[in-house]
């Protein structure tokens, strides 16, 4: 006889995809230096490259995801959505134009700039209505007390704190994802 019964889904803080995003960031920032500190210079040293420049991207992308939950605005979900494309797009464009990758892999780092472009410059202006957009809020106006302000207080003060932690999350991710493009596409 098997058991049926059903568990309750276990409640989450509201920040957890702040940790998973700091955690991204982290290992990209990880992947970014094992070369330096090994010593690597064979193609290995590209693969950490690739792959912990992809992981900053979607750490970057993904905190102005949660930044949007957060503010409770689609827009910023959208531009996260947006930079996880946009980003990988320049750097491939850059590449090229600086002739890091030459050759017939410069044709397909230029298909593949286009096509990251051709989807993440969408998501991005489909990002900006939303920040224009107001709901009507007429139907929701609601008598409060003093004590259930306070609550909205104390509550709004908290938001505010989770709110400036996924800034600083999300500027971590651009500093090291612009450092890292400079210092593997500069000369």
């Amino acid at each position: 006889m098997t058991d049926t019964t059903v568990q309750p889904n276990k409640p989450s803080p509201p920040t957890m995809g702040l940790a998973v995003v700091a955690d991204l960031w982290l290992l990209g920032s990880l992947l970014l230096f094992i070369p330096n500190y090994f010593g690597i210079i064979s193609g290995w040293q590209y693969i950490f490259s690739v792959l912990g420049f992809f992981t900053l991207t979607i750490s970057f992308g993904g905190a102005l995801v949660e930044l949007g939950k957060l503010w409770k605005s689609e827009g910023l979900g959208y531009w996260g959505a947006s930079l996880v494309f946009l980003i990988p797009s320049v750097a491939l464009y850059f590449a090229v134009k600086l002739q890091r990758i030459t050759g017939p892999m410069s044709i397909a780092a230029k298909i593949g700039a286009l096509l990251l472009m051709a989807i993440g410059g969408p998501l991005f202006f489909h990002g900006i209505p939303y920040f224009f957009w107001k709901k009507d809020t007429d139907k929701q106006k609601v008598e409060i007390t003093p004590s259930a302000n306070q609550t909205i207080r104390t509550k709004s003060q908290k938001i505010n704190l989770e709110v400036i932690a996924n800034i600083i999350v999300a500027l971590l991710a651009l500093a090291s994802a612009i450092v890292t493009l400079v210092e593997k596409i500069a000369p």
